[in-house]
């Protein structure tokens, strides 16, 4: 079954175009059309736009806006506690933008996620001065998205107004800082989210790189198929149109002093070169090993920790057999692999043995420093343990 999940982001960010593919392809409450429910606040869910920042305020589309609001006007955590936890039982996915609800709102969406067992995606953006010209342009003119822009006629007295650099700057100190906040609260009970930044997924420069993270991205959340539909989507998601106002952004008079200004911002994205997961495989591998490799490898460039996928087909149903995780110092430290997923594909490459229709692994690496090496190992009865592949986050 698939969790729901929680997409926290920025406004203008790429968070409308990313959340409403996972949204469509999870198939979670919420995003086929369907009611979520019949009274009260899961009734004010109408399609799959009602689960974009719901708990914002302001607009009658949000439809959690008046929760937050309530909170506003009372100070009632309680209540509040209360509506989110409807919200979460009913398993509706999510896009929640941190900066533009109040933190104890955020931070009690934050841990109701927790407790209904949430995955978590974390989308920012490192190109500070591109996401604050764009936010800037959209209140100026009015056009959120590229439907709003067919047919208008852009004022080009706006570009005449010196930017407000005061209060860009403030605004993005404030939105890092909240998005950092989450992420730490996640982190400090026990979640592992995934980040990524814009530039990973939307740069038209490097579609190969998109098509890893966003592959990365649905291994994540379990909505990676291993089939068809996965390239199919990838393709739709990174085709999905933008906005087509970015030649106007360097028309404003004082860019060159918002972007010098924005260098003294400390962005969501603290690590100037995002960490890389290296695996090698082990030397050599025992006879009952026919097959093994990686094909999922993501360092998270916050958090350190990693994620690896793969597959592992015996010749032989070794009795007892498992996968774990050791650190390369100590081997007798184990962290249980999920192993055993389905592998159709590989069924199809090895008909004749047994433990391939359900070969594909699946871990979260424990977290390493930088440098340090942990092993996946294969163990079974009557002391076999097999090294296959050595991991180290750079």
């Amino acid at each position: 079954m698939i969790r729901p999940f929680i997409v926290w982001t920025h406004q203008r960010t790429g968070g409308t175009n990313l959340a409403k593919g996972l949204f469509a392809r999870s198939h979670l409450p919420g995003t086929d059309g369907l009611p979520v429910g019949d009274a009260g606040l899961l009734a004010r869910v109408v399609d799959a736009w009602s689960l974009h920042e719901p708990f914002s305020m302001g607009d009658d589309r949000r439809p959690f806006g008046a929760v937050t609001e309530a909170f506003g006007a009372s100070g009632d955590a309680v209540a509040l506690d209360r509506a989110i936890e409807t919200v979460v039982r009913a398993r509706v996915p999510m896009k929640h933008c941190v900066e533009m609800v109040p933190w104890p709102a955020t931070e009690a969406l934050a841990r109701g996620c927790v407790r209904a067992d949430y995955r978590h995606v974390f989308l920012y953006r490192r190109n500070l001065l591109s996401r604050a010209l764009s936010r800037h342009f959209a209140e100026r003119t009015g056009i959120w998205g590229p439907e709003l822009l067919e047919g208008r006629a852009i004022d080009p007295t706006i570009f005449e107004q010196a930017l407000p650099l005061e209060r860009i700057v403030a605004h993005e100190q404030h939105s890092a800082r909240r998005l950092r906040q989450t992420w730490e609260l996640l982190t400090s009970a026990g979640r592992a989210p995934f980040a990524v930044a814009f530039e990973d997924i939307f740069d038209r420069s490097d579609r190969r790189r998109g098509e890893s993270t966003l592959t990365e991205l649905l291994d994540h959340l379990g909505l990676l198929m291993r089939d068809p539909s996965d390239a199919e989507f990838i393709a739709e998601l990174l085709a999905d149109g933008e906005q087509g106002t970015k030649e106007h952004y360097r028309r404003f008079s004082n860019v060159d002093a918002l972007e010098s200004a924005l260098r003294e911002v400390e962005s969501f994205d603290r690590v100037a070169v995002p960490p890389s997961l290296e695996v090698r495989c082990a030397d050599t591998f025992l006879p009952c090993v026919e097959s093994a490799f990686v094909d999922v490898a993501h360092a998270n460039p916050l958090s350190r920790r990693a994620t690896m996928g793969g597959v592992v087909v015996l010749r032989d149903l070794l009795p007892g057999r498992r996968l774990v995780v050791t650190p390369t110092s100590d081997p007798d430290l184990e962290t249980h692999v999920e192993w055993s997923i389905a592998s159709p594909r590989i069924a199809t490459l090895h008909p004749a043995l047994a433990s391939a229709a359900s070969a594909r692994f699946r871990v979260e690496l424990p977290a390493v420093a930088t440098g340090d090496s942990v092993t996946l190992r294969l163990r079974a009865d009557e002391g076999v343990d097999v090294p296959l592949f050595v991991a180290c986050i750079r």
